[in-house]
């Protein structure tokens, strides 16, 4: 089946929303409260960031779910709601995009467990994949037009998160990787060995977001792409708060769009010298 985020990656560069967490710690929440439950306790305030990353110029919104497993959940006492956060993270994003008047895509955020994978840690491989097949489960009720699965160091996580949601839909699934200032992923893991392992997954897009600046992204995102295979996308989002967050390195060889100055191979950027990023005082 062809899907949306497919078709307009494959026409020219898209633009993606930046850090919830951010610009909710900057309104006043708390870093130690629970981001995910803001979608029943709060959702006017997480509405107004998704529209304001809309009014920005964004072409996809990520759900505030990025915690919304049962593991995490729990630390809070809220395990029991996985569904009901999920589903009421993508009524807000969608809610948002139709009084915008504007076709943003709703991408369901999904992040690591917060738990070690046995052996180092206590979480199977099967509780694992229960967890995310659980929350993919509920986002795509919800009526997500693909899935962001992000900010994991673990391969073996992340491949357990990819599979568990491709066991229930064929919505299109973009996996992020978070890595260091070094180039490497905090479980060691060079670039080219992460590109190498997601592209045999049944991904349509990979990518590196979080942790580092611009100019080490970019690096890192030339790596994956000589190893990328036949994904012919990539996503890079820096780390929250810095400048030019926003991008989507969207598109291949010959689409059209505007590509980096130099870049070889083709990475897309985006003019953002117009674009207003979200205030985080408002």
């Amino acid at each position: 089946m062809s899907y949306e985020l497919s078709r307009r990656l494959d026409a020219a560069p898209l633009l993606c929303d930046g850090a919830m967490g951010t610009l909710l710690y900057a309104r006043g929440v708390s870093l130690d409260a629970c981001f995910d439950v803001l979608n029943l306790n709060n959702p006017r305030l997480i509405q107004s960031i998704h529209a304001d990353y809309i009014a920005a110029g964004a072409d996809c919104i990520e759900t505030n779910t990025f915690g919304a497993n049962r593991f995490k959940l729990a630390v809070h006492g809220l395990d029991g709601q996985v569904r009901e956060i999920n589903r009421r993270g993508v009524a807000l994003a969608r809610d948002v995009r139709e009084s915008s008047g504007r076709d943003v895509l709703v991408l369901g955020s999904i992040g690591p467990l917060g738990k070690y994978l046995a052996p180092l840690g206590t979480v199977t491989a099967d509780d694992a994949r229960a967890a995310f097949r659980e929350q993919a489960e509920a986002l795509l009720e919800g009526g997500v037009d693909a899935f962001v699965v992000e900010t994991f160091s673990d391969l073996e996580e992340v491949t357990l998160a990819v599979m568990a949601i491709r066991s229930v839909t064929d919505v299109p699934i973009v996996a992020q990787m978070a890595f260091t200032d070094d180039g490497v992923t905090f479980t060691g893991r060079p670039a080219a060995e992460v590109a190498r392992t997601l592209r045999a997954l049944p991904l349509q897009a990979l990518g590196a977001n979080c942790s580092v600046g611009s100019s080490t992204l970019y690096e890192v995102l030339e790596q994956l792409h000589a190893e990328a295979g036949g994904l012919p996308h990539l996503l890079g989002q820096p780390r929250g708060g810095d400048a030019g967050k926003l991008f989507l390195v969207g598109g291949h060889d010959g689409s059209g769009g505007h590509r980096a100055l130099g870049a070889q191979p083709p990475i897309w950027n985006i003019d953002r010298s117009s674009v207003e990023m979200p205030s985080s005082s408002r």
